[in-house]
């Protein structure tokens, strides 16, 4: 979904065009000079902490205020009971809630 969703977005920029994600390309294009690029990974197993759990929960709320319009009225029901605070299924009160994220930054520097 979040992958759909960025390329529609990217489309309908003025002057949009095909491009491959590399990096270091992209970085050299905009003038600067790439460096490195690092990866970070966040791994947080169950039972999270309850402000790893607050973070799961308001990344499914902006994930569901997002593509809402574009999901079966299933979907939304589904992400709705997982965002109930009171649902014993539901995000703040399972026991299983994991947190497993990536980030990769890409350093570069002016020419």
């Amino acid at each position: 979904m979040w992958g759909e969703w960025f390329t529609a977005m990217r489309e309908a920029l003025p002057g949009a065009k095909a491009e491959v994600e590399d990096w270091s390309a992209l970085l050299a294009a905009a003038g600067l000079t790439p460096d490195t690029s690092r990866s970070f990974l966040l791994d947080l197993p169950a039972p999270l902490s309850a402000a790893a759990r607050e973070t799961v929960v308001e990344t499914f709320t902006r994930q569901r205020d997002k593509f809402a319009e574009h999901l079966t009225a299933d979907d939304v029901a589904t992400l709705d009971r997982l965002l109930d605070a009171q649902d014993a299924a539901g995000l703040a009160r399972r026991p299983d809630v994991f947190l497993l994220r990536a980030r990769t930054l890409h350093i570069a520097h002016r020419v």
